[in-house]
């Protein structure tokens, strides 16, 4: 099989910023503690913890040994879980991506005189994260979904989700001004995602085979993989090279392979030799 991997793919600086500081409280501390998965793809969380960086019991919390620090993830966290977190006597290492950072902080301050309108999925961290900035003023809507567009908000923002892909944001956009024609979008995905994306949409129709190299729970892997399936390619969304199905894939020409944007290059590279050999 002929196989290319997109230069665009892989870790993307805020994901490689988060591994830099978990690894940096390892090294001072011989241990450190990640409140939640630091970035969501198991191959790299499973790997960090080889080198110290351990689950933090939120459960039981006086488990968990107050002179080691703990790391938050890179997709942002409540506005109020450092405060707890000190108060309980844990030193803190934000690992936040500064953009996701960025969209909070612009949150806090135009939830001030503006209703905030967060295109995010209600389960993920970074939506919930930034929804606490909002002073009460966050509406979540899933792109994703059928929604219904909230009534009687002042001057509406739009803000986004960093990990979405741009054909959910213009469209849930598009309802939201129908009801609201001046909402300005204030954020949308980050370069990173976009770059991913915009890999994957300009691919050409040689491929027959287009492989995301990542984790399911991660919302920019299933937005790669949904635009593969857009252009009617066969589509796969796979954690690692031991996933490939040989038999299933023995029919196909031409394969392009992108890592999500918390895929290691060990991962991506692993797929591609494999789909070399079949």
């Amino acid at each position: 099989m002929e196989v290319v991997k997109i230069k665009a793919g892989g870790f993307c600086a805020g994901v490689r910023l988060a591994i830099e500081k978990a690894r940096a409280a390892v090294s001072k501390h011989g241990k450190a503690y990640a409140y939640s998965p630091l970035v969501h793809n198991e191959e790299v969380t499973s790997r960090l913890e080889g080198e110290g960086l351990l689950p933090f019991d939120r459960e039981r919390l006086e488990q968990n040994d107050r002179s080691l620090p703990v790391v938050l993830s890179a997709h942002g966290h409540p506005s109020s879980l450092e405060d707890s977190l000190k108060e309980a006597g844990f030193a803190i290492v934000d690992a936040t991506c500064p953009f996701v950072k960025a969209n909070e902080e612009a949150i806090a301050t135009d939830s001030r005189s503006h209703d905030i309108v967060y295109l995010g999925q209600p389960g993920h961290e970074e939506a919930r994260a930034a929804s606490s900035f909002g002073s009460g003023r966050v509406h979540l809507i899933d792109p994703a979904l059928p929604f219904d567009v909230p009534e009687g908000l002042v001057d509406p923002l739009i803000y986004v989700q960093t990990t979405l892909s741009g054909e959910d944001i213009k469209k849930a956009t598009e309802a939201i001004r129908e009801e609201y024609p001046e909402a300005k979008l204030c954020r949308g995905p980050c370069r990173a995602t976009e770059e991913r994306q915009n890999a994957v949409k300009g691919l050409d129709g040689s491929y027959d085979l287009i492989v995301v190299v990542g984790s399911r729970n991660s919302a920019n892997a299933r937005a790669l993989q949904k635009l593969a399936a857009a252009k009617g390619s066969t589509a796969l969304l796979i954690a690692n090279a031991e996933e490939i199905d040989a038999a299933s894939l023995k029919n196909k020409k031409k394969a392009a392979v992108i890592g999500a944007a918390s895929t290691d290059e060990l991962e991506i590279d692993a797929v591609v030799e494999a789909l070399k050999s079949i």
